[in-house]
Formats: structure tokens, sequence, C-alpha cells
């Protein structure tokens, strides 16, 4: 089965077709592609893992694709993961959290040495580290990186780094384990269910010149191409001249079958008070 995404935002840009109906045609392949009109971007979902670690504590590893994402990360251009490259920065009274639920909160220095947001987080700054505080979560960042979380119940992830994020452990058990390619792009992904393998290409491409008498730059992009293992069947992705995101496939991967780790099935969650669970489940 192929998803043609330029046929997909024609169509949606001009009918108005909703994504939910786009997505299912997909199978198990993806959560969901959104296309917004007034800004032209396409973001693509893929859900790689879900862990329910408590009543209030649901933990999913999510790829996601925007297309006006120019960053290059742990997933190569235009894909993050903000479960696993959720950061704070601060710039004197202004901090900006990239959340580990894809959303971006700004928060401000209240003259007390404490940050505050619209949404009701709480922030206290010391030195080079910082915890976020609401409703009985709290989420400790250091030198800008996730360093844990704390769910109200007590559940405690905590995400250990080399040079990179290697792993993320909960009572000394380590539950999701992060291998590297020579490019710093994540490889391969051991969480509970198996093992996830990532694959990129380099693909070079012309950037805008920055001004009109310029020449164009030949820049590269690391892209990622496929996502095969786990539970699922593999997931491939094309791109065009540019670089950017045009067809989705499912076929046969190269990669060996991986057996799952045996473990308990989980119970399916109608809702759940931990704060990505609305965008995400």
């Amino acid at each position: 089965m192929k998803v043609i995404l330029a046929a997909f935002l024609i169509f949606t840009g001009a009918f108005g077709i909703c994504a939910g109906k786009t997505a299912s045609a997909l199978d198990e392949k993806l959560d969901g592609i959104q296309f917004d009109s007034a800004t032209g971007a396409l973001k693509v979902t893929k859900t790689l893992a879900g862990m329910s670690l408590s009543s209030d504590f649901h933990f999913s590893i999510q790829l996601i694709y925007d297309s006006l994402n120019a960053k290059s990360g742990l997933f190569g251009n235009s894909w993050s993961c903000p479960q696993l490259e959720s950061g704070m920065f601060i710039k004197d009274k202004d901090a900006e959290w990239l959340t580990p639920w894809n959303e971006h909160v700004l928060l401000h220095e209240n003259g007390n040495g404490i940050y505050l947001s619209n949404s009701g987080w709480e922030m206290d700054v010391t030195g080079e580290e910082c915890a976020v505080n609401k409703d009985k979560w709290r989420f400790e960042y250091r030198n800008s990186r996730l360093m844990s979380i704390v769910s109200p119940s007590g559940i405690n992830l905590s995400f250990e780094y080399d040079q990179h994020l290697s792993r993320v452990i909960r009572d000394s058990k380590v539950l999701i384990e992060l291998k590297y390619g020579g490019d710093g792009s994540v490889t391969e992904i051991l969480a509970e269910d198996g093992s996830y393998f990532l694959d990129y290409k380099k693909m070079p491409y012309l950037s805008a010149p920055k001004r009109h008498d310029s020449l164009q730059l030949v820049s590269e992009k690391t892209l990622l191409v496929e996502i095969s293992g786990g539970q699922n069947s593999p997931c491939k992705f094309s791109y065009d001249a540019k670089g950017n995101l045009s067809e989705i496939s499912k076929g046969e991967s190269d990669k060996p079958d991986q057996p799952p780790l045996k473990k308990e099935p989980l119970k399916e969650k109608k809702t759940c008070p931990c704060p990505w669970c609305i965008p995400f489940l």
C-alpha cells in the first residue's frame, strides 16, 4: 500500500478531507497525517512503542515528521521524537520549553527566580539545573536536556546520556535503549516490544539563496527512509528532489525478523491524566 502525499496535500487543501479518514487507510503504519493549509506544514506521526507505567503515566515513543522543521536531530532532518528530545532553553528572563508531548511552552521570570507559564507550569532554576512542576508532575533538566520525569503517583523515569541520550531507566530497569550510527542518527531503538531499526540516506539538495543575486548552495539532508521491527510491518518513506516527504509505503524489510520480548498485555486506556495522553492517545 502506498500513500502519495503530494496528492493528499492538494486534495486536503481543496476539499477539507480530515486527516483521520486518510490515516485510517494506512492500516497500522501511521497514527495520523495533518496538513495545515495556513502554513503549508505537513505533519506525520508514527508511534513505535507505548508503555503504561501506572494508572497516571503512559509513556510513548513517537516520531514526528514536520515539513517546516529544518533542524537536524537524533532522527535526521525534519523528523523528531519529543519524548526523547525534550529540552528547556533559558535566555535571561524568558524560557522556551519543548515538552515531551510536542508542545512549545513559554515561561517568564517573575522577579523572584521563578519562571511561570500562562498554562500554570512553574519552574525553579539552580545553576545549570531546573525543574518544572504542575499538578504533582515534575520534569527535571540539566544543561537544557531532560534528566527525569516524576509522575503524581511517584513513578520516576531517568534519562542517561553518553554523548547523546543512551537509555531511559525506571528503578534500575532499562525501558528504552538507543544505538547510533556514525553521523549521530539513531539506528536502533530497543523497547519492551522488541527492536526497531531505522535506516537513512544522505540526499543533496539546493538550498534557497539568502539574496536574490546569490547562487543556490548545495546542501545535504539526512533523511529517514525506513522503520522496521517491533510488532508492525516496515514503513518506508520517499522524498522529492527538495528533500520533502512525498510518499509512504508498506513493504518488506531487509532487516532480520526480531522476536518480540515477552511482556504482560496492557489494558486499553480510555483516559489518562498524564499530559501527553490528550494529544497522543
